[in-house]
């Protein structure tokens, strides 16, 4: 039997499974968690099927031929199976079975609540069935013929090891992140408040799950991309904030509930929203609507699989406003209580944050809907309204921890004080007045909440309250997190230098030198770049997916510098220019103005192909007091891509890369008076300031999350009572 062929019919027993389960939990049948066994068994077998098949690079299965190769390594092949999106959808299916296993672990535990988790289970069930009806309009068992001798390959930036651990990861925190609205559906319907303490228990796992899947991917990003940021704001990436920030939402409303507020109702349509908007998320990031705007994005695998995306995105929706209609809990006229209060409306702040981040991540959609061409927000936009958004939110939250004494408030203004000298000194002039006392103010109140929020932590240590801890600690490491990307951000200064082989040049961190390049196993080109007498080794190689730029990192402890090549050429001037930008190549300054695309501009070009797609650089270039324009270009011919160089003043000006997204091009230039010819490297060094405070802000937040997820003494009181404010934690 075929991989194919036995790999089909594990999916359709698990199909078969899935329906079977659903009924059985609806019956509370005695059978139930052997049909859940047999449902998980089946896509485990299918997902060690796929393993297999990519373990040993059988390219007869289309999905093994397009994200594997000859040369990948077995670990990497064996990540290929959350690669892609038939992949990922049969792993994401498995994850959330083990999580329904958790569900009917727990009903096992406490006879108390088998009604509410029984529930529970069956609804993720049903998200399990949806993901497998994926896996069955685009299976990844499908095969064509003749098998090719080799891969594709995976995307030689997903060779990481960061991006090994990432997907699964999120996708652990997806999963969770699922049951409260399942939980709130059920305790809804049968009218009690049963979900509250079940439903924070596991909002906080996939809290955790996801925002750790988050930080892993930022950090895969700052080492590998080479354009030295962690977090861009890239629709892709929003998709996961998105519901993150959601959750975080609900995990306070759960505090203003449990003290006796009137936050049920919210409750109840920020689970909704959390378990929405992640299936939107994955529907913006694999339906190829944003394949022209994220670098992130899955290809379109057709209408039938995006109609099915579409379909498990109402599901949820359907079922929260049914069951909300029908059996609404009777309205409670109660004011919030005051020890809440400030809490409560920083929820509402948060929320307000994330509509804004949601308009921004599917702004390229919403544009499309409404008739006009698809359009993305800038990233100033996502900037400029959460730096404020947080201030208002970091100033409410200050309010809820109401400092007291003389010693909190010298602390607290020591430390703000401190935050805003610091980015002060950093910051670049040319920042415009009103964003930089935005920033300030932003600095300032981070730093407060630094010390303020310890407070908190070593309060709730000293009293035996883990979870006022734990609290503590998120929101300290949230504002060292924002710290760090203030400091590395505004304190950011470039630097370009070209080096020949052998060769070094000043910078403004010490001597950097280059040493002579080889090439690995796989035909890298290896860069040997030393700093402060420190030698780290850069890549640099071609594949069919575009040109590879492995940056270098040397951490101090003030920062980072971060080290990217931009170009490398064995006999001339190479240099690589955004638009509007001006550089230098040999005696000639040269400045990228535009991009052209079918003209025929520039004298002396070497020849063109009637008929054929020109994609072209309008470069302004001066040397000697002499100006000109010249146009290199790139024609695509059906026979491929040719260079079609350009000459002025006896020089030869080539275009060797177009980069659209980046508006970037890379320009070449051969000069036969030039006496150095001769191998050069061209890169980009910037200094990173604070960026460490990112990662431990990470660290400490996650920590704390942790902390959370001890039981209260309440624990063993009636959720619906109010609880002592001595136990309230943000």
């Amino acid at each position: 039997m075929t991989a194919s062929t036995l790999g089909t019919i594990l999916i359709a027993l698990a199909l078969v499974g899935t329906i079977a389960s659903i009924v059985a939990l609806a019956k509370r049948h005695p059978l139930t968690e052997t049909l859940w066994g047999v449902t998980s068994g089946a896509v485990l077998g299918a997902m060690l099927v796929l393993l297999a098949a990519l373990l040993r690079s059988d390219y007869r299965l289309v999905y093994v031929a397009a994200n594997t190769s000859n040369a990948l390594g077995q670990v990497y092949k064996a990540a290929a199976l959350w690669a892609g999106q038939e992949g990922t959808n049969l792993f994401w299916c498995f994850v959330t079975l083990m999580v329904v296993g958790l569900l009917l672990r727990r009903r096992e535990r406490m006879p108390a609540e088998d009604g509410l988790l029984a529930g529970a289970a069956a609804m993720l069930m049903v998200v399990c069935f949806g993901l497998l009806a994926l896996a069955v309009v685009k299976s990844p068992f499908e095969v064509h013929t003749p098998a090719p001798a080799d891969g594709r390959g995976l995307n030689p930036l997903l060779e990481n090891p960061w991006m090994v651990v990432h997907p699964p990861v999120l996708f652990v925190g997806y999963s969770l992140l699922f049951v409260p609205l399942a939980l709130a559906l059920v305790s809804t319907w049968r009218r009690d408040q049963q979900w509250l303490e079940p439903a924070r228990y596991y909002t906080m796992w996939g809290w955790l799950f996801l925002g750790a899947g988050q930080m892993l991917g930022a950090y895969w990003a700052y080492i590998t991309l080479g354009w030295g940021g962690f977090w861009a704001w890239d629709p892709v990436e929003n998709s996961s904030l998105v519901p993150w920030m959601v959750s975080t939402a609900l995990l306070h409303g759960f505090i203003v509930q449990r003290r006796g507020g009137t936050c049920g109702p919210l409750n109840y349509w920020l689970a909704t929203a959390t378990a929405v908007l992640i299936i939107y998320g994955a529907y913006l990031t694999r339906s190829g609507v944003l394949a022209d705007f994220s670098v992130h994005s899955f290809g379109d695998l057709g209408e039938a699989y995006n109609n099915v995306w579409i379909a498990l995105l109402a599901l949820p929706i359907v079922a929260a406003v049914v069951v909300w209609g029908a059996r609404r809990p009777p309205a409670i006229d109660k004011p919030i209580h005051p020890s809440v209060f400030w809490l409560w409306v920083g929820l509402w702040v948060l929320i307000g944050m994330t509509i804004l981040i949601w308009l921004g991540m599917s702004m390229p959609l919403l544009t499309q809907l409404f008739g006009g061409e698809g359009k993305a927000v800038e990233q100033s936009y996502y900037n400029k309204s959460q730096t404020l958004m947080f201030i208002v939110s970091t100033v409410t939250l200050l309010a809820h921890l109401r400092p007291r004494g003389g010693a909190t408030w010298a602390a607290l203004l020591a430390t703000g004080l401190v935050a805003t000298i610091v980015l002060g000194l950093l910051m670049k002039p040319e920042v415009a007045l009103l964003m930089r006392v935005g920033l300030l103010v932003c600095a300032a109140v981070s730093g407060a909440l630094v010390a303020a929020a310890l407070q908190f932590t070593f309060a709730g240590w000293r009293a035996n309250m883990p979870r006022q801890a734990g609290a503590g600690l998120v929101h300290a490491g949230v504002a060292v997190l924002v710290l760090g990307a203030l400091f590395s951000v505004n304190g950011e200064r470039h630097q370009r230098v070209e080096l020949q082989v052998g060769g070094s040049a000043p910078t403004n961190w010490g001597e950097l030198s280059f040493g002579a390049p080889s090439e690995d196993t796989r035909d890298r080109l290896q860069l040997p770049l030393t700093l402060g007498g420190r030698e780290k080794v850069s890549l640099f190689f071609n594949t069919p997916m575009g040109l590879m730029r492995h940056p270098v990192i040397w951490s101090h402890l003030w920062g980072d510098v971060y080290i990217a090549p931009e170009a490398f050429s064995d006999d001339s001037l190479t240099s690589t220019l955004t638009r509007g930008e001006a550089g230098t190549l040999g005696t000639v300054n040269v400045t990228f103005e535009a991009f052209e695309v079918g003209s025929d501009h520039g004298a002396g070009g070497h020849g063109s192909m009637s008929g054929a797609m020109r994609a072209g650089a309008r470069l302004k270039v001066e040397e000697g007091g002499e100006s000109g324009e010249v146009t290199p270009a790139l024609e695509l011919t059906v026979d491929g891509t040719k260079s079609v160089p350009v000459e002025w003043r006896g020089k030869t000006f080539e275009l060797i890369e177009l980069d659209v997204d980046h508006r970037a091009v890379t320009i070449r230039l051969d000069d036969p008076t030039q006496a150095d010819k001769g191998p050069k490297l061209s890169v980009q060094i910037a200094s990173k300031p604070g960026i460490w405070l990112v990662w431990l802000g990470t660290l400490v937040l996650l920590a704390g999350g942790l902390l959370g997820l001890s039981r209260p003494r309440s624990v063993q009181r009636e959720t619906n009572q109010p609880v002592p404010a001595s136990e309230i934690s943000v």
